[in-house]
């Protein structure tokens, strides 16, 4: 083990040992320059630099307010220099900006199409509709495993809302209530099932680089194809009108397409470390001589066009050979092909050794020790 670090829930630096929080300049150097949640240390300034604003661990705030209000109905969200809403034991700010976006998300798309399945009504059934899609979003996004659990508790709610509604809170028939829970749980089943059958070659119709969208598409195609014909099924062993059924089922489909598609959305995040929303990574990393050098703010800052201060960021790197050999060490293209970026070095006077070079068919590299070595960056 090369380094043993340990911090207090805000952020300060203590002895891993002892759990006592270090006084000031008596801090160990961090290796790499980077400690809590993987940030720069500004330790001249005792100051952590998160990419869209610094924080203060010794206050537990931002020096500036973030620019987002993401929950109105959340007064702990109205405090825009606090960190995590004030809860860092159980959340972690990755930019400095956006907290909570994927449950944002997650709520507000199943809320919605939850609402708009069941008529699309500003009354309070239209918002109850509304609330429970919300949650079954929210409880998606953060347990995405427990997708066909959500899809019949989502469908049991919305019975339940349609019959205490419509007929009285006194008269809800629970048989009808746990048959639309199995409704529910067997639409996602074979939705499911069907993505998988067909979900490569969806896969490759469908160039949408945003996971959230492209999964949707797929989920609710799959979801209302088997929402639809479960539906029809179930209506004509019951002697009930099998286009009727049909509806009923190709609604109760739009429903748990939507719960399926956020779970697939964010599970495929997960793995892949992207955004749910846009498809561009969270996390950009290598491995150099056993260390994992996070680049995610670099690869951020050049897919924003934002600039390094230095001379030769965003320059044409030429791809020179070097000294003693023949060939480059990246593949040859033609002159302006390639462009090199600055990765900052904590500690390091000017730009330092560390760049990124880019190439014009999106391909990557990592150079620590100035082009002597490439690392290709996958992603």
């Amino acid at each position: 083990m090369t380094q043993e670090l340990s911090y207090d829930p805000w952020g300060r630096l203590r002895n891993p040992a002892t759990q006592v929080v270090y006084t000031p300049d008596t801090e160990p150097v961090l290796f790499l320059g980077r400690g809590y949640t993987g940030h720069e240390h500004l330790t001249v300034f005792g100051l952590i630099n998160m990419n869209a604003r610094l924080y203060d661990p010794a206050l537990g705030r931002f020096l500036s307010p973030d620019p987002y209000v993401q929950a109105p109905d959340w007064s702990q969200n109205f405090n825009r220099y606090s960190y995590c809403v004030n809860n860092p034991l159980r959340y972690t700010d990755e930019n400095g900006k956006w907290f909570g976006i994927d449950d944002l998300i997650g709520a507000v798309v199943g809320g919605t199409l939850n609402w708009v399945s069941n008529g699309c009504k500003f009354t309070w059934e239209g918002l109850s509709y509304f609330g429970a899609g919300a949650v079954s979003g929210w409880l998606t996004v953060n347990f995405p495993g427990a997708i066909i659990l959500i899809n019949a508790g989502l469908s049991a709610a919305n019975n339940t809302l349609n019959q205490g509604f419509n007929n009285g809170w006194s008269n809800i028939n629970f048989m009808q209530v746990g048959n639309s829970a199995i409704m529910g749980a067997a639409t996602s089943y074979a939705g499911g099932q069907l993505g998988r059958t067909i979900g490569n070659p969806l896969n490759k119709l469908i160039n949408i680089q945003s996971p959230l969208l492209k999964q949707l598409i797929i989920n609710e195609a799959t979801n209302i194809t088997t929402g639809t014909a479960l539906g029809g099924i179930a209506a004509l062993n019951a002697g009930e009108n099998i286009w009727e059924g049909a509806w009923n089922g190709a609604k109760m489909g739009l429903v748990t397409g939507t719960i399926s598609g956020l779970g697939a959305a964010t599970q495929y995040s997960i793995d892949h470390q992207v955004n749910m929303l846009t498809g561009n990574p969270t996390k950009v990393a290598v491995n150099y001589n056993g260390n994992t050098i996070d680049l995610s703010s670099t690869v951020e800052r050049i897919q924003n066009g934002e600039s390094y201060p230095h001379k030769n960021d965003g320059s044409i790197f030429e791809n020179r050979p070097p000294k003693g050999q023949d060939y480059p060490l990246l593949p040859q293209q033609p002159e302006g092909y390639y462009h090199e970026y600055v990765h900052p070095t904590p500690g390091a006077f000017g730009p330092g050794a560390q760049r990124i070079v880019t190439g014009a068919g999106g391909e990557m590299w990592y150079t620590p020790d100035h082009y002597k070595t490439f690392i290709l960056i996958k992603w």
